[in-house]
Parts: structure tokens; sequence; C-alpha cells
């Protein structure tokens, strides 16, 4: 009788430990989740042209958009064009003016481009992005705004996002929508699963426990939206998705987070691959920029991988303006031709 009365006390002292130790894990995703995602302007330094340096040549329509939350605003570009409205959706960490080079591109190959900045991003209003799970729920709302307007409600709609907005593209496919086509450039599929596993890979394997924490942190913050996966959208959809991944992705794991990674629960039959592993062109981002693009880039993120050595993590800002005064910003923001005809053929077969 006294060992089994030892046995419960013992049980007991370690469920207590489990949930206390459950709680402050929770406490700690909490907050790491709230001071992760803050507002995104534009840098002070970068070797992006942002929409200054186009305006002369292409005008642009403002518009805003009431959400749930902040009020978002959105540019239309090429409001002349009537081949497709193609509907722009940023990275984490930036906004739509970092990809003008892309947009301008579409707009000159006859596309009216549809592209809003993101809660807490660039011009719309916020102090917290939301992270990972909030691009699909946006995104939602974006669509509902052009479905309510008489003319952009007629053009045929295709999604074209990157990273955090190529999880938008997919993951908004689980809302009803007429969206003729999805282009996904470097997408993850589910947002607890993502964060989960960079920091398993730059911190510690063991973090991965983590994730059960964060997807009950997302379904604290947005319901049943807080959790939705790419894969689920796509399926729902049936409709023509491209999947662009990189094999040297260093953000998203070509082979644990992205989407080609579940390619075997992918049921879609309408579903294209198009796999980067060409050494400079397979990272992140990098089918963004020109081959000779990325040879300057590689070198440009040396340089100043040394002067933060050198100066201990804080480069001054004489140096950093420096810096960025001397990279060839005429060659990093050309268009990658021969990556945006691909990501064209697709999108006209998949509209006509």
């Amino acid at each position: 009788m006294k060992s089994h009365k030892k046995l419960f006390t013992i049980i007991k002292v370690v469920l207590i430990a489990l949930l206390v130790i459950s709680v402050l894990i929770f406490i700690v995703v909490r907050v790491i989740s709230k001071n992760s995602y803050q507002r995104v302007d534009k840098p002070q330094y970068t070797y992006n042209y942002y929409y200054e340096h186009y305006s002369d040549r292409y005008p642009r329509k403002e518009v805003k958009i009431n959400t749930d939350r902040e009020e978002l605003t959105a540019f239309i570009y090429g409001e002349e064009n009537t081949k497709a409205l193609l509907v722009f959706s940023h990275g984490s960490g930036g906004f739509h003016e970092d990809y003008m080079k892309d947009i301008t591109w579409f707009v000159d190959h006859g596309y009216r481009v549809f592209a809003a900045d993101y809660t807490a991003s660039g011009h719309s209003e916020g102090t917290y992005t939301g992270g990972l799970s909030r691009t699909p729920i946006d995104l939602d709302q974006v669509l509902t705004f052009i479905e309510n307007d008489e003319e952009l409600s007629k053009m045929d709609k295709v999604l074209y996002g990157h990273s955090w907005g190529a999880y938008g593209v997919t993951a908004v496919l689980n809302y009803e929508h007429d969206i003729k086509a999805v282009v996904s450039l470097a997408a993850y599929n589910a947002p607890a699963q993502q964060i989960t596993n960079i920091l398993s890979r730059t911190l510690s394997p063991v973090l991965k426990i983590t994730e059960p924490f964060f997807w009950l942190n997302n379904v604290i913050d947005y319901g049943k939206y807080g959790n939705l996966t790419a894969v689920d959208g796509i399926n729902k959809s049936n409709i023509p998705v491209l999947i662009v991944q990189g094999t040297g992705d260093q953000m998203i794991s070509y082979e644990e987070s992205s989407l080609v990674a579940f390619k075997d629960k992918i049921t879609n039959p309408n579903v294209e691959y198009l796999i980067i592993s060409e050494d400079g062109l397979n990272d992140h981002d990098s089918f963004f920029y020109t081959r000779e693009g990325n040879t300057i880039i590689k070198a440009f993120n040396e340089k100043k991988g040394q002067l933060l050595q050198q100066y201990n993590g804080k480069i001054p800002d004489e140096e950093l303006k420096k810096l960025y005064d001397e990279v060839d910003k005429e060659e990093l923001n050309k268009p990658n031709e021969e990556f945006l005809k691909r990501m064209e053929l697709f999108i006209e077969k998949s509209i006509h």
C-alpha cells in the first residue's frame, strides 16, 4: 500500500513538473512571437530601387483596404493592362517595393499588378506584422476587396508570392476565391512547423519540441485560421499551382519545411514544380537576380560580414553607407529575364 502511495506521489510530482515546464515554454514562445515580428519600413540603406526610381515611367493608383485589424494600403500598377490581374504577395521583413523590378517587368508584359503591403509592412498600418500565420488572413481581405470592385472583379486573377507571401498565396486557397493560377516562390507549408524548423537548425535540434506550443500560440491569436496549411489549400482548390523552390534555401529548408518536402501529400493534379539546383541561384531569393547580380551579392555579404566582425557587430554609419554606395545597384535591379519568362509561360498557359 505504501509503495502504491509513493508511486502515486512520484507521478503527481512529475505531472506537476511537466505542467510547470509546459507553461514556462509557452510563455517563452508567446514572448518570442510578440517580439520577433515588429513593423517593417523602408531601410535606411538598401541596394534595391524603390518606387521613386520608377515613378516617372510607372504611375500607380493607391487604394485602402479595411481589414479586421489595421488598414492595408495597396497599389495598382499598369492600370491600362488587361491580360490578367497579378496579385503580388511580398515576403517577411520587407514590403512590395522590394520587388519593383519584377512588378514593373510584369507591367511591361501586359499584366495589371495589384500589390498590397501586409499588416505593419511598408505603407500599411500596424506595429506588429502578426507572424508567419498572418499572410493568408490579410490576403483574404485583399481578394475580397478585389472581388467587390466592379472592374477588377471581372479580370482573371493570378496570385504570385514569395516566402511569407508564397505561404499566403497557397494557404489562402483554403478560402473561397475565384483564382485562375498561383505562383509560389519558396513557400513553407505550415507556420508552427516553419518557425520550429528554423530554431532547430540554427540553435538546437531540441527546440523541435516547441512546435505544439507555437501551434497553440497561433490558435490563440487567429483561431482556426492560425494554422492553415499550404498543402490543404492547394488540394482544395485544384487550380494550376507552380511551386518554385531552391535546393540550397537557407531560410525554408528544401527537405524539411518547404512545399516540396510535402510533395507526397499534394493530390492536386494541376501542380507543377520548378526545382532550382544551380549553385548561386538556388537560395531563398537568389532566383530574383541575374547570375552577375548574385555574384555581387555574395561579395557584398562577405564584405559586410568582415565589417561586422571588425566592429564587433555594430558597423559605423559612415562605413555602412559607403558599403551600399559602392555596390552595383544597376546590376542588382535588373530582372532575371530567364526566370520571369518561365513564370509568365506558366501563367499564360493557366489563364487560356
